[in-house]
């Protein structure tokens, strides 16, 4: 067995080079990723904005919050249950998801990496998504700007203040921006992967190719196959030709200098 791992690493060690190939696959799938990985930017704009603008509150049916609270802590606009309660009731919305984003915890951590509310201007509101799904990110911010116009609308009620104050519209068709990346930071773990298992199946190459060499590796196999003993060997006297060629040229080389 000792013999059998010896003579395998001897064959990796010599097949060093070999392992550079490990670098083909992992190089076609980077290109590969940053080819067809793209990113999605999707936003829609309302106007008018104001810090002090009134919108109802999600946790009673009379009180109200400012605008620009929800928009220091966005979360409170945008997790808040009943939005998520609605969300997971549109079948449509989340079809094209998987079983474990139709968990409301799943969809809140995809809310909150993915949306985002600012201003552009002192006059105008922005919600946005980033992401690779374009349907869903879509979806989303029509989904949010038309809850944001309601609670603006429903806050105007109840501060009374629908005189004095104009209604929040969406402004326009919201705008797609596509973008591709060369890298990202979660193609790392695939990365590792592809390169450990083209370290593996390569290592698994030479270690087969080296098994099935039917050559004589040792003289104690010769002696085993001829069934006679072995009274000694004559060794490889290559490398020593060698380095004493080097040897040569070295002095050579030392005596021109001279």
């Amino acid at each position: 067995m000792v013999f059998y791992l010896r003579r395998i690493l001897r064959a990796w060690l010599t097949h060093k080079p070999w392992a550079l190939l490990a670098l083909l696959p992992l190089a076609m799938y980077l290109v590969y990723a940053a080819l067809v990985d793209v990113e999605m930017q999707i936003s829609q704009d309302l106007e008018p904005y104001s810090a002090v603008t009134p919108v109802s509150a999600s946790n009673s049916p009379i009180e109200t919050v400012r605008l620009g609270d929800l928009l220091a802590d966005q979360d409170q606009f945008f997790l808040e249950p009943f939005s998520l309660t609605q969300l997971g009731r549109k079948v449509g919305l989340l079809a094209h998801l998987d079983a474990a984003a139709m968990d409301e915890l799943a969809l809140s951590r995809l809310i909150h990496a993915n949306l985002r509310l600012s201003t552009l201007g002192d006059s105008r509101l922005n919600i946005s998504y980033r992401g690779d799904d374009s349907i869903l990110g879509s979806s989303l911010v029509k989904f949010y700007a038309d809850r944001l116009v309601q609670r603006a609308a429903d806050g105007a009620k109840r501060a009374k203040v629908v005189q004095s104050l104009p209604a929040m519209r969406p402004i326009g068709e919201p705008i797609v921006v596509v973008s591709k990346t060369l890298w990202q930071s979660d193609r790392l773990a695939p990365a590792a992967l592809v390169l450990l298992l083209s370290l593996i199946i390569i290592a698994l190459t030479v270690a087969l190719i080296e098994l099935l060499d039917p050559s004589f590796k040792s003289e104690r196999q010769i002696a085993r196959y001829l069934k006679i003993p072995v009274l000694g060997s004559l060794p490889n006297a290559e490398p020593l030709a060698r380095v004493l060629r080097d040897e040569k040229t070295l002095r050579k080389e030392e005596i021109g200098a001279a």
